[in-house]
């Protein structure tokens, strides 16, 4: 009998239709706690704070690029892709943004996620403007964000914004649309 180096399980037939069935059950309850039809309705609220210690801000790997961001919340900055990093150049230049961070893509090195369903939702920076306002930014190329997986993230974090009470805005970038970043960042009237 010949070893393999790995174990394959494919998932098909009976098995993978109940899997399936699962997710969309699951997808339907999020549904309706993201549409407030039932008391259990998801909310945005600042009675306790999700914070990011410095201690705690653990990327696997660091930020290498050109840039020399000035506003980043830490000295330490995780890893960028060169769009990503563009970005973040933005931001870090933009006169209504007081810091920034760059996001984790997992809770145990202090990143800040959203609840999809299923799973959770790690969006690229963090931001807080000279206004008071949170603002998280997703960054995607056309492609990923046609995808439905990425087009869910973006429904959640425009709800997000909704039930923030303005204290919180959501920014979907999509291939360098800067002028989007830019409206996004800037000083809300009345501010």
């Amino acid at each position: 009998m010949r070893k393999l180096p790995h174990f394959p399980i494919y998932a098909r037939g009976p098995c993978h239709r109940v899997l399936e069935h699962g997710r969309q059950q699951v997808r339907n309850v999020a549904k309706s706690l993201y549409a407030g039809s039932n008391e259990r309705r998801l909310e945005t609220t600042f009675e306790m704070p999700f914070v990011i210690l410095e201690h705690d801000y653990a990327p696997n790997r660091r930020y290498s690029g050109t840039f020399n961001y000035q506003k980043h919340a830490f000295d330490l900055i995780g890893e960028m892709g060169n769009e990503e990093s563009q970005c973040a150049k933005k931001l870090d230049d933009h006169p209504n943004v007081y810091r920034w961070l760059r996001n984790l893509s997992y809770e145990s090195a202090g990143g800040f996620y959203l609840p999809l369903s299923p799973g959770k939702f790690f969006p690229d920076f963090i931001v807080e403007t000279n206004d008071d306002r949170t603002i998280i930014v997703e960054y995607k190329n056309s492609t990923l964000a046609q995808a439905k997986e990425e087009q869910h993230k973006k429904v959640v974090g425009e709800m997000w914004t909704d039930r923030s009470g303005g204290k919180c805005d959501f920014a979907w970038i999509v291939d360098r649309d800067w002028a989007t970043l830019e409206a996004q960042m800037a000083m809300k009237q009345g501010e």
